[in-house]
């Protein structure tokens, strides 16, 4: 369970609260088309000013989460047609903030991706292209099998500097 302990919004005002903007990813299927099934669990993050979220097809959005406005997006181009157990679910992005790099800084804030087809992504939060020439952290590269989550069958990966 998410808890908060802000506390602007209480039993007095909750009944008073109004939309404030919606966001549709479009990235949607039933299970038609030669697609899985999809279904939307993930959990948006907020990090410096920013919304960040993730689609069942594996596109992180980056969004102004005052206005709902995309400021960008990634797509990772996934396979959809593959079987990835549970269908294309995508449950969110992590992030990391360099401390020793300045504010203004390609690659000071990454947000990360864990996709479908067992990639695991890196972008620059400012340039929102893929990290490739930032110090640390190392990347992973895919050798076989597949992680949503917890894998569901074994996965060999090797650490690349």
């Amino acid at each position: 369970m998410r808890h908060s302990v802000l506390s602007q919004i209480n039993r007095e005002n909750v009944a008073k609260l109004k939309v404030a903007w919606v966001f549709h990813t479009g990235d949607i299927s039933d299970g038609a088309d030669g697609r899985k099934r999809s279904g939307f669990e993930t959990t948006p993050i907020l990090v410096d000013g920013r919304l960040y979220l993730t689609t069942p097809f594996n596109r992180v959005i980056a969004l102004d989460p005052t206005t709902g406005k995309q400021l960008w997006s990634h797509d990772p181009n996934i396979d959809q047609s593959l079987d990835y157990g549970d269908g294309l679910i995508n449950r969110g992005v992590a992030t990391w903030l360099d401390p020793s790099a300045s504010r203004d800084r390609a690659c000071k804030h990454r947000i990360f991706e864990a996709t479908l087809d067992a990639r695991l992504i890196a972008l620059d939060a400012m340039t929102w292209s893929i990290v490739r020439r930032c110090r640390s952290p190392r990347r992973v590269e895919r050798v076989q099998g597949a992680i949503s989550g917890a894998p569901s069958k074994k996965v060999t990966a090797r650490l690349v500097r």
